[in-house]
């Protein structure tokens, strides 16, 4: 597998030739599974992979096999390819690589497409039921987008990869709003109102059902704890009260609501029918590590792969309705790709010390981000680390004092889960 795997991490990244050319002449000579399966696809800036989750977990709870495509892992390749809770085997990879080598090489397909090519073949021969499907970067041209979904889903957009999906919300809307194909239900979870009146008046041109999720369900959040949120869930004419939701944070209400819609919009797209204890038990069985996850207790450590803005925020918000008094550290690990220009501010609302970790020239380092976090922050310690993040998570759990927060990067789940625990990855 490690020769293998060498193989696969050394494909071109899907950047240098954007296009479905390769991944369609792939899946044609893999026999087309991607027509042979029931997809919902998903795409968004932030809330996908967590929606993705807990539609999964929902699906899987109601007795479905169910496969998730999701991207990218934070410790082990496989991770990106599962049936019910089984990550893909390293056999199955190997003889899929071998056999399929001399096109992949002859094709110049890129990582993503050949993840994505396999991702699609597995399920097509572990006969899944259903197969739910993040997007990678976009939409438009993601390699995902050559599917006919039963339901699409779009989680909340904002800007990222502005490089590469434009500068203005809208322009990125646009590129997502490429998933949306006639024939699929499109969920539309909740929006800025640019985003919104976008996307509906395209489903209106284009024919398309839709529904926006805040329309049709509403979760209030009546409680929450270290371990959950309990919520109310107002959903369509009924309401469900109690219900204990294990992912951390106001924004992933907003998921669920969506998630909820979709799996609705799947039962009359495929002609199931989910019970209501089916629904419960996926929604307080959901796991998506890397999501204010708690990888550590006494001292209590989160990990949040949260890199964008938005995103950001959101994670500093719920870090402070936890903890309303405390000063809570912060590691940030944030590759130079990603917009920094009030980083400085969001963190000053978390009090702590902040270290910053530079995992290779690819990381923006001590000296990059100082001024821009120095102007907000004069009550805290910018601290400058060194690249090795596992051996300052050895000291600071040996310290057993305060709150950290590690935050910015899928890149480094593998120093972080190696050195302060191994969890079980696979939600």
């Amino acid at each position: 597998m490690n020769l293998v795997e060498k193989y696969i991490y050394n494909l071109k990244p899907s950047l240098i030739k954007p296009g479905l050319e390769r991944i369609k002449s792939l899946l044609r000579y893999l026999g087309n599974p991607e027509k042979k399966l029931n997809f919902i696809h998903i795409a968004g800036t932030n809330g996908k992979g967590s929606t993705c989750a807990l539609m999964y977990s929902i699906l899987k709870s109601a007795g479905y096999r169910v496969g998730l495509y999701t991207s990218p892992h934070l410790a082990k390749y496989n991770e990106r390819i599962r049936i019910n809770d089984v990550y893909i085997p390293d056999d199955f990879i190997v003889e899929f690589i071998n056999s399929t080598r001399k096109e992949i090489d002859k094709m110049e397909a890129s990582f993503f497409e050949v993840t994505t090519a396999l991702s699609f073949y597995y399920f097509k021969e572990m006969d899944v039921d259903f197969a739910v499907v993040e997007t990678g970067m976009g939409g438009r041209w993601d390699a995902t987008n050559v599917i006919s979904p039963g339901v699409v889903v779009i989680t909340r957009i904002s800007k990222d990869h502005e490089k590469q999906l434009g500068k203005k919300v809208r322009d990125i809307a646009r590129e997502k709003a490429g998933i949306i194909k006639k024939g699929a239900e499109c969920v539309i979870g909740k929006q800025h109102h640019i985003v919104k009146k976008f996307l509906t008046e395209f489903c209106t041109e284009e024919g398309i059902s839709f529904c926006y999720a805040p329309m049709y369900c509403k979760v209030s959040r009546i409680d929450f704890s270290i371990d959950n949120q309990k919520v109310d869930i107002h959903f369509y004419n009924s309401t469900i009260k109690g219900v204990k939701y294990p992912l951390h944070g106001r924004h992933q209400l907003e998921n669920l609501a969506t998630g909820l819609v979709a799996v609705s919009s799947a039962e009359r797209r495929f002609g199931i029918k989910i019970d209501k204890l089916s629904f419960l038990r996926g929604i307080e069985s959901v796991r998506w590590p890397g999501r204010l996850e708690i990888v550590h207790k006494n001292p209590y450590i989160f990990y949040d792969v949260g890199h964008n803005t938005s995103g950001i925020a959101s994670t500093v918000r719920s870090m402070r309705e936890l903890f309303p008094e405390e000063k809570i550290d912060v590691v940030l690990a944030l590759k130079k790709t990603k917009r920094v220009k009030n980083i400085g501010k969001l963190l000053a609302i978390l009090r702590g010390n902040i270290y910053i970790i530079a995992k290779s020239s690819e990381f923006y380092s001590f000296r990059d981000l100082r001024e821009l976090i120095e102007k907000y922050t004069s009550e805290q310690k910018l601290l400058c680390s060194s690249g090795d993040l596992g051996a300052f998570l050895k000291d600071y759990v040996q310290n057993k004092e305060g709150i950290l927060l590690i935050l910015g990067s899928h890149y480094i789940a593998q120093d972080v889960y190696s050195n302060i625990g191994n969890p079980n990855i696979c939600p």
